[in-house]
């Protein structure tokens, strides 16, 4: 519906029946959409029910609005906290505890521990979650890895590159763990043991 400035700014019934059409209640026009058709000198009292009803509205939407924000800072904060709980966790580690991928005992080389306990050799952790990754991830972190690797045991705690590298491939490899994240998920429906013949029987002499 069109409204204009001639046939709602010269008769007061011009105004109501504005009104009355404004109130039907199918909010397809609201009083901000016309009052710019009236003219200047319009009585406020034509309108102070619908604009005290308007301003209402836009109350109500403002108070929803904070009341959001303050949820969605409060949630922020949060995790926040937690990550940096995280960061600053610690675990004891005990001798007889082993790798969950290759089973020898993890104190033998460097590892990882998730919040869930779960632990992983660097290298076991790299290799197996290389295939979880898209290729280009993938490379990423095979590079990183032998960056790492390849550095001097003297230079690891003083280079800038080390230190990079490691942070790195940290974000990458233990952003979640491997066996309880979204890489075990993702794989639900993949089958125990290998399709091909040649790969099981492989399988077979390794677990004989």
């Amino acid at each position: 519906a069109v409204v204009s400035t001639q046939s709602t700014g010269e008769k007061e019934d011009d105004i109501k029946r504005v009104m009355d059409f404004i109130n039907r209640g199918d909010q397809v026009l609201k009083i901000e959409d016309i009052l710019p058709f009236f003219k200047d000198f319009v009585y406020i009292k034509d309108f102070k029910e619908a604009i005290c009803k308007s301003l209402e509205v836009y109350n109500q939407n403002i108070n929803q609005l904070n009341e959001d924000m303050r949820d969605a800072t409060e949630s922020a904060e949060r995790i926040h906290n937690d990550i940096n709980n995280l960061k600053s966790k610690n675990c004891v580690v005990e001798a007889s505890k082993k790798c969950y991928l290759c089973d020898i005992p993890l104190l033998t080389r460097s590892f990882y521990v998730f919040p869930c306990s779960h632990m992983f050799h660097t290298a076991c952790l790299v290799k197996e979650i290389t295939q979880y990754l898209t290729k280009r991830r993938s490379e990423e972190v095979t590079k990183l890895y032998k960056v790492l690797m390849n550095l001097k045991d003297d230079e690891k705690t003083r280079t800038e590159r080390y230190r990079n590298s490691k942070a790195q491939l940290d974000d990458i490899i233990a952003e979640e763990c491997l066996l309880c994240g979204e890489h075990m998920i993702s794989t639900i429906d993949k089958p125990f043991l290998p399709q091909d013949e040649d790969e099981y029987e492989l399988l077979k002499q390794e677990w004989a």
